[in-house]
């Protein structure tokens, strides 16, 4: 790893090390001044605290005094009254003073977390004595020379515990600040003593570390030389100049050093200019070679380009041919398509005749049936009318006989004879019409028999028509699969020729490429045999210029 550092990686590290001690001894410096500055501050606002409970207790206790004073006034000149006045008001207002102080010192105590116990006490004890004051005040007689005296006695003495309690807070006020900035003296002495301890090893261990890479830093260097930087630059001018026949003088064993690699690459330039030299003449040697065969290769390529293109001309017209065969296929095509669309079109309208013809044979057999049936009723009419031509028969042989009967009546039977010739009339009209009938009968039973005769003759005769129209259909059938089986050929014969003719194109294409690739070469051989001439003009010129090397 140290070896892999150049010597302005090793500078450099020698100045950022130089930089991060003189940081490090100057945060340590400001860390230690900030650290003892917060804890100075901490202190003496803590001793601030103090002095402002000291100086508040204090002032109570002179705001005590002039209480008692006050009253000490009233005794002596209360007889007056504008003193009596004068001075009992002095003595609230002290009293109001004190009790505001004294809590006011409890207060401070409490935020810094004393214990409030003996100012509680002292508060309580001024309470009592400033109520027993009033007390005595309020029973003061400004008219009495002896009021002084006997409210003296009242009160006498009882100012002494609050004077001794407020002396012990005060005392103990006092201790607790004098120990306070004893303790602050105390730190800062010993925090004084730290830094100054700390910033001279810190110091010290700099300078260890700097000197040890100053040493470091110069033992490397001239371990990378391998000695004086004079002898290193007279070697590397005298091999600049061409003089490769220098003697090096390095130290045994060194193998990484900047002389060890200058005779290192003094011997490399020796072995790399022979190999130049001999290189070169070879070079001549080839070049000329080169050259020769370049010149064939370009006679070659001139040659094969003129053939690609008699073979690309060739190709063209194999794909014109192609070409034509293609467009008469797709005629073909159209026309098959053409066909088979009528082909189509005829088998569709031949199933539609089929079925009309199938339709007018289901209904010539109905009508085959219809007549028949009205042949059955024709013959039961007609035996219907033969009933009646009976009916007639008789009802004219009744009439007859009843004629006869009524003739034989005589007068009597006229109007029966009368009758009997009516219905004798009317059977006779009832033969009559019955004859007719009957012929009429059978006149229609006659077309009928003729017509039914015809229907089935008809429709023995549609059977033969329904039997070509389904062999027509089947004929049809086979035309358009026939049609569909050429359009598939067709169609495979298009894509075939299409196939063809892109093949034939990309052969064409792919001969005029390589006839132009043949000319590419040519004039590439060209400049190939140029470049061979070029590169023997250099191969002489790498000749002279070795000659100038010492060996």
């Amino acid at each position: 790893m140290q070896n892999n550092l150049t010597t302005a990686t090793r500078l450099w590290l020698f100045a950022a090390i130089t930089i991060l001690g003189i940081i490090v001894v100057g945060l340590s410096g400001t860390f230690s001044i900030s650290s003892i500055g917060h804890t100075t501050h901490e202190n003496i606002q803590s001793i601030k605290h103090k002095s402002h409970q000291l100086l508040t207790v204090e002032n109570a206790k002179m705001a005590f005094a002039l209480q008692v004073k006050a009253f000490k006034d009233v005794l002596i000149r209360g007889n007056n009254p504008q003193n009596y006045t004068k001075y009992k008001a002095e003595f609230k207002q002290h009293r109001s003073e004190v009790t505001q102080l004294l809590s006011k010192t409890q207060s401070l105590m409490q935020q810094d977390k004393m214990n409030t116990t003996e100012v509680v006490n002292l508060i309580n004890l001024h309470q009592e004595l400033s109520n027993a004051y009033q007390q005595a005040l309020d029973q003061f007689d400004t008219n009495n020379p002896n009021a002084g005296k006997e409210t003296d006695l009242l009160v006498k003495g009882i100012d002494r515990p609050a004077l001794v309690a407020m002396d012990s807070l005060v005392a103990r006020l006092e201790h607790d600040f004098s120990n306070q900035l004893e303790q602050q003296l105390v730190f800062l002495d010993q925090t004084n003593q730290e830094a100054k301890i700390q910033s001279i090893i810190i110091c010290l261990l700099i300078m260890c570390v700097i000197t040890t890479l100053a040493i470091w830093i110069n033992r490397n260097v001239l371990r990378q030389l391998g000695g004086d930087p004079a002898y290193a630059a007279g070697i590397v001018k005298r091999i600049a100049e061409g003089n490769l026949t220098n003697h090096i003088n390095i130290k045994v064993n060194d193998e990484s050093s900047l002389l060890a690699q200058m005779y290192k690459m003094q011997s490399s330039l020796k072995v790399v200019i022979e190999q130049i030299r001999d290189a070169s003449h070879a070079l001549v040697g080839s070049s000329q070679q080169l050259a020769a065969s370049s010149h064939q290769v370009a006679t070659s390529s001139t040659q094969q380009s003129d053939a690609s293109t008699a073979i690309a001309a060739s190709i063209e017209e194999l794909t014109y041919g192609i070409s034509e065969v293609s467009n008469s296929a797709n005629a073909a095509h159209e026309l098959s398509s053409n066909a088979r669309e009528a082909s189509l079109i005829g088998a569709k309208q031949l199933k539609s005749n089929i079925n009309d013809i199938k339709q007018i044979a289901k209904s010539i057999k109905e009508a085959t049936d219809a007549i028949h049936k009205l042949g059955s009723q024709s013959d039961k009419i007609y035996n219907v009318i033969a009933v009646i031509q009976e009916i007639a028969d008789q009802t004219n042989l009744l009439a007859l006989n009843a004629a006869i009967e009524a003739a034989r009546a005589g007068e009597t039977g006229r109007g029966f004879a009368v009758v009997a010739d009516e219905v004798r009339s009317l059977a006779e009209k009832t033969g009559q019409s019955t004859a007719e009938i009957s012929e009429t009968i059978s006149s229609i039973q006659r077309d009928t028999k003729t017509t039914i005769d015809v229907m089935e003759n008809s429709a023995n005769q549609m059977q033969p028509v329904i039997d070509g129209a389904n062999a027509t259909d089947n004929a049809m059938k086979e035309i358009e699969n026939s049609s569909k089986q050429v359009l598939d050929s067709l169609d495979q014969i298009t894509s075939i020729l299409e196939e063809q003719s892109k093949a034939s194109n990309e052969v064409a294409q792919s001969v005029e490429e390589s006839a132009q690739l043949n000319k590419n070469n040519t004039q590439a051989v060209h400049e190939v045999s140029a470049a061979a001439n070029h590169l023997k003009e250099i191969a002489q010129s790498l000749i002279i210029s070795v000659q100038k090397f010492s060996i």
